[in-house]
């Protein structure tokens, strides 16, 4: 009897001394899991636009903190108008000529859209490479043909300027002191010296090539071409001292033939009127000018200088 009283009060201690174990660990358990544990979604949970705006932010603070405040010199040159004119008066009486007061808003234009005209010369050394030739945004001036409203309009117009204003003139001999209306060769001498005025070649007397073709064989072609070019830089450099290795094509009739010949007869670049801006890309017998008439007001001028911002060719 005094046995199982013994085996009872045993089996009980150790009930007791069980059900103290599994308390203490339920109460270590419950200290060991981190606060909040059951409000925490899972991942898979998450909505994925809290981890977007995560990324997004963190991608954007990194990146400011890594764009400088001020570049260290102004960007190069990426595209540059070269406008080509003909001919200049107070009103216009054909579709070549361009009103002095269209020139003007032309200039005007140019100038509040912080763009410097410069010589031709210089746009073509940054074509050749020269970024520091001419400023980020540069725009050249031609004249074709040689019209004698270069001297009695243009010239008088420019010299009233502050600063003096680049020209290049593309002119055909046959015509200078020939037709009534072109110029003479000392007043093309006149202003050469003036400094602001380069004088190049537009061929000896204006041909279509096209039509010339039309009615000779491949050596009597040939041999016309040859003449057109080398005839008129010979009589340029003659008369005004000009080496004359620019050519405008005239009609702006080009092809890569005829970009052949000129090269043979000792040009080294030249123009076509191709309706866009010169970029680096462009071949170098073959670089556009606009075709400017009295019809291309301030809107016309400023899409020009846009696109060449923009540099979309």
């Amino acid at each position: 009897m005094q046995r199982i009283h013994f085996l009872t009060r045993f089996r009980r201690a150790c009930v007791i001394l069980a059900l103290g174990a599994l308390v203490a660990q339920a109460a270590l358990t419950a200290s060991a899991r981190p606060p909040h544990t059951l409000d925490t979604p899972h991942p898979l949970d998450t909505p994925h636009t809290s981890h977007t705006s995560h990324t997004s932010h963190t991608s954007h603070t990194s990146h400011t903190s890594d764009t400088p405040d001020t570049p260290d010199k102004p960007p190069p040159a990426r595209a540059i108008p070269i406008l080509v004119y003909h001919r200049f008066a107070a009103t216009a009486k054909d579709a070549m000529t361009v009103r002095t007061a269209t020139f003007e808003g032309h200039l005007r234009t140019i100038a509040q859209a912080g763009f410097e005209v410069v010589p031709l010369a210089a746009a073509l050394t940054w074509y050749a490479g020269d970024d520091a030739a001419v400023p980020a945004h540069a725009v050249a001036i031609c004249v074709d043909d040689g019209h004698r409203s270069v001297h009695d309009v243009l010239q008088p117009l420019l010299r009233a300027r502050t600063t003096p204003l680049p020209v290049t003139l593309f002119i055909y001999p046959s015509a200078i002191s020939n037709a009534s209306y072109a110029m003479t060769w000392d007043q093309l001498r006149a202003l050469r010296q003036d400094g602001a005025y380069a004088i190049e070649s537009h061929t000896y007397w204006h041909p279509n090539f096209h039509t010339e073709r039309a009615h000779r064989d491949a050596a009597g072609y040939r041999a016309f071409v040859l003449a057109q070019l080398e005839k008129a830089r010979a009589r340029i450099h003659a008369e005004t001292g000009s080496p004359a290795t620019l050519l405008a094509w005239p009609f702006g009739i080009h092809d890569r033939q005829l970009e052949a010949f000129a090269a043979e007869a000792g040009h080294t670049a030249a123009f076509s009127l191709d309706a866009r801006p010169l970029t680096r890309a462009a071949p170098v017998m073959a670089l556009p000018r606009y075709l400017i008439t009295d019809a291309c007001g301030n809107a016309c001028m400023q899409q020009i200088l846009h696109r060449a911002e923009r540099n979309d060719d």
